[in-house]
Parts: C-alpha cells; sequence; structure tokens
C-alpha cells in the first residue's frame, strides 16, 4: 500500500488502533449498524415481513503483519459476532459470503479442496453471535 493511502482495516469502537490510526475505520461503526437492524425491524420484521439479510462478510486482510494483522482478525471476529447477535435480536435471517477458496486475502471460512475449515475464528465468531 502507498504511503499515506488509507485502508480501513479496524473496526469496532473497541479495536481501534493507537498505533496506526489510518487503519480504524471512521464511520459504520457498531451503533450505526445497530440502528440500521432496528430500523429495518422497524419498518418490516415488525409488521410481519421477513428481512433476509444476505450476502455480507468481511474481508481478511493478508497484506497486514504482527499487532496490525492480530488486531485486525480480532476487530473482524467482533464485527461478524455482533452483526449476527444484532441481527438475531432484530429478527432478520443473515446469510454470510463464503468467498471459498480466494486465497488469504478473501472472506472464506471453507477450503472446498479438502472439506476442512479454513478460518475458524470468523466461523467461531459467527456461531457465537448466534449461540449468545
Amino acid at each position: 500500500m502507498p504511503a499515506g493511502e488509507k485502508c480501513f482495516t479496524i473496526r469496532g469502537e473497541e479495536y481501534h488502533s493507537t498505533t496506526n490510526p489510518n487503519r480504524n475505520v471512521t464511520w459504520g461503526e457498531e451503533s450505526m449498524l445497530d440502528n440500521l437492524l432496528r430500523s429495518m425491524n422497524e419498518q418490516f420484521v415488525s409488521k410481519g415481513i421477513p428481512v433476509i439479510l444476505g450476502k455480507f462478510a468481511v474481508i481478511r486482510r493478508s497484506n497486514l503483519t504482527g499487532e496490525d494483522l492480530e488486531l485486525h482478525l480480532a476487530s473482524r471476529a467482533h464485527f461478524l459476532k455482533h452483526l449476527i447477535q444484532q441481527s438475531k435480536a432484530n429478527g432478520l435471517l443473515p446469510f454470510y459470503w463464503d468467498a471459498g477458496n480466494m486465497g488469504n486475502n478473501s472472506s472464506a471460512l471453507f477450503n472446498r479442496y479438502n472439506n476442512t475449515v479454513y478460518n475458524q475464528q470468523a466461523l467461531d465468531a459467527l456461531m457465537e453471535g448466534i449461540t449468545e
């Protein structure tokens, strides 16, 4: 990434980087997401209209290393869990977009070539969001 270019890789108010603030998302944090999901509940679900939240994902950035990568992965898991929890709380049915075998820079959960879990952390976050 060229010097000075912003690539937001940290999402979640609790996860903002103090050492690399250019990586922090500047919009769309939890409160905005909560408001949007609540609005969908008020506009549709509460009136008996089902809502499917289709094709959401958070790309895993493989170009990061060290603390930047760890913080990115933790914030990514947090976002996935939070989105699932809030979707469930608002009566929405979420569907994760599993990009399959697209390499490290993807939203893949499963390796379809050898039938294994590719990204356990993201899968765990999704499952925790549904069960908590």
